[in-house]
């Protein structure tokens, strides 16, 4: 599995997690601790955040969580 990294990302992009979730990347917040701004891309809601690599948590990961392992620059 390659390395992601949302720093690369584009207002629309669409990025896909390890659980085949698609999710649209919005903005990048300097001032929040989770900085990548996403959004459930079939319904446009429910603003999610990300750490640079695309994992929803610093640590303690979970099996169950919707991290990123793919981006399909618009």
């Amino acid at each position: 599995m390659s390395k992601i990294s949302l720093k690369k990302c584009k207002k629309g992009d669409i990025l896909i997690s390890k659980h085949n979730k698609a999710f649209i990347y919005d903005h990048y917040d300097k001032k929040r601790p989770y900085p990548h701004i996403i959004f459930d891309a079939l319904t446009g809601n429910n603003e999610h955040s990300r750490i640079t690599s695309g994992h929803v948590f610093k640590n303690n990961r979970l099996e169950t969580d919707d991290d990123i392992v793919k981006i399909i620059s618009m």
